[in-house]
């Protein structure tokens, strides 16, 4: 998974921490919070964040992520920001990567 190879490379987890689980049939949403380190700059962040999981046969067809960018966090008007990932599984690019 080509998402998971750029995460690595550019962050390392510091913390991550599922605080709470919902399900309905196929689909799981994991809530939590994550602490990283920015390998680039060398500058912790932290974060909520909502994974959504669907999961058939026993396999996972669809991962999307939702998290508070770090610049967002003392922004009144801030919102979540849902990043899919190359290949459609879904997943974390950077939101420096999506600008407009």
């Amino acid at each position: 998974m080509e998402w998971v190879q750029i995460g690595s490379q550019s962050e390392d987890i510091l913390a991550l921490e599922s605080r709470r689980f919902l399900t309905d049939l196929d689909r799981v949403a994991v809530v939590g919070f994550t602490k990283c380190l920015a390998k680039p700059t060398g500058s912790a962040y932290q974060t909520d964040f909502v994974h959504l999981i669907t999961v058939k046969a026993g396999k996972v067809t669809r991962f999307q992520e939702f998290f508070m960018p770090p610049a967002r966090h003392s922004d009144p008007n801030r919102i979540l920001l849902a990043i899919p990932a190359p290949g459609g599984l879904g997943g974390v690019v950077h939101p420096e990567s999506q600008a407009a």
